[in-house]
């Protein structure tokens, strides 16, 4: 008689356990775990697929309207109506966009046979009080009633994504639709435009180096890059016209200009370009160095009718190499960097470079400042430090509702 006793405590014990309400204290954040998270389901009253579907419907929703719609279906809820409880979680959890307050919550109180829709002050014109009460009572709780909560509840979330975004379509109740297309028309309008200053940057480069010669090889380019920079400017506002000239330079008009064949300045003969083995022996010493050091490229062009020869010389654009102010070679470069005097709390430090020409020997020191020394504070410690005593609610990859506010409006009934 003891041992029975003893267990119809326990399942009376266990029984009470289960049958635990859950306030909204106790609710579990859905977007603590996932930002495209919509559905509260701590009983899993509602299958796996019907989340899914929901989901999917409410963050589609979220994406061209920017409305947030919360669906929580919960088994016990206490002394709460479900009106109560929805209106405490959506002021604690802040469903909707800040500023907007377009959120709704869609609740199922299963032990309490009710259920109601609550809205935000943004979505109160266009799912009104009727409106809300006419889905829950002829849209969702048919099904609710005949125990159905999974087609219940997507039936009823399509009804209600629905209504918001016919509002959104008719009347741009909601600045998302509005704001995507805005932002299309802004890239036509930018496209065209870019396209433009494409083809009128071209225009106005090729027209300035028209006027030199083909044979001044080195005078294109440089009046090519002179002409680009103003170009490359304006690219920072254009980055499609940043990459084309970029591009354009580097690729097709700086080899061609290279590549292109000349006539001899002396017989009109054609000219032909020589070999690197061929015509090193046309470079001055030098310009050998310059080869060898890659500070500097030589392109050495030969007329076989009368001996003439052209010799091109291009800058390679990463060197560590700059010219030199004795012998004019661009075969200078740092040898030797030392610190003349430690700066201090209160005064500069002074810093010097010693340069050495490869071609001359001359030798130049340049002096610079040092700054001031600062007390050592170590930025990123003292970051964590301050946004220590603040942490996310989220795991990885979760997120937070927009913060949106709710008068208190819907509608709902009992099933």
């Amino acid at each position: 008689m003891k041992h029975l006793l003893l267990y119809l405590l326990l399942i009376l014990n266990s029984t009470l356990v289960y049958s635990k309400p859950i306030l909204p204290d106790d609710l579990v954040n859905t977007k603590s775990k996932y930002s495209d998270s919509y559905v509260a389901n701590p009983d899993n009253i509602l299958s796996h697929h019907a989340v899914l579907r929901i989901d999917s419907i409410l963050y589609i929703l979220e994406q061209e309207t920017s409305s947030e719609v919360l669906v929580i279906a919960i088994k016990d809820i206490g002394h709460y109506s479900a009106h109560a409880y929805a209106l405490e979680v959506f002021e604690k959890w802040g469903i909707g966009k800040e500023g907007k307050d377009n959120g709704a919550i869609l609740i199922l109180a299963l032990d309490n046979r009710e259920t109601f829709i609550l809205t935000g002050y943004g979505l109160e014109g266009a799912l009104t009080d009727a409106k809300a009460t006419r889905v829950v009572n002829n849209i969702i709780n048919p099904y609710f009633g005949k125990g159905d909560f999974d087609r219940g509840m997507i039936e009823g979330v399509a009804a209600i994504s629905d209504i918001i975004r016919k509002e959104s379509d008719e009347h741009g109740f909601y600045e998302g639709v509005a704001q995507n297309r805005k932002l299309s028309s802004f890239m036509m309008v930018y496209l065209i435009l870019t396209v433009l200053l494409i083809i009128y940057a071209s225009y106005k480069i090729l027209k300035s180096i028209n006027s030199i010669p083909r044979i001044e090889k080195t005078e294109r380019i440089t009046r090519f890059k002179s002409a680009m920079f103003p170009w490359l400017i304006l690219g920072i506002f254009f980055p499609i016209l940043l990459l084309y000239i970029g591009l354009w330079y580097q690729f097709v008009f700086k080899p061609r200009a290279r590549r292109s064949t000349i006539k001899c300045d002396r017989c009109s003969n054609k000219m032909n370009k020589l070999s690197d083995k061929d015509g090193k022996q046309y470079l001055l010493p030098y310009q050998s160095l310059e080869k060898r050091l890659r500070s500097k490229d030589y392109d050495v062009w030969l007329c076989n009718n009368c001996g003439n020869t052209r010799v091109y010389g291009f800058d390679y654009r990463f060197t560590p190499y700059s010219t030199c102010e004795v012998c004019k070679a661009k075969t200078k470069s740092m040898v030797k960097e030392r610190v003349v005097k430690n700066p201090t709390l209160l005064n500069e430090g002074l810093g010097q470079k010693e340069y050495l020409c490869r071609n001359c020997g001359n030798r130049t020191n340049k002096q610079y400042r040092i700054p001031k020394a600062g007390p050592a504070i170590a930025g990123g410690a003292m970051g964590g430090l301050l946004g220590g005593g603040r942490r996310g609610g989220g795991m990885p990859g979760g997120g937070s509702w927009g913060g949106g506010r709710t008068g208190g409006g819907g509608g709902g009934g009992r099933f």
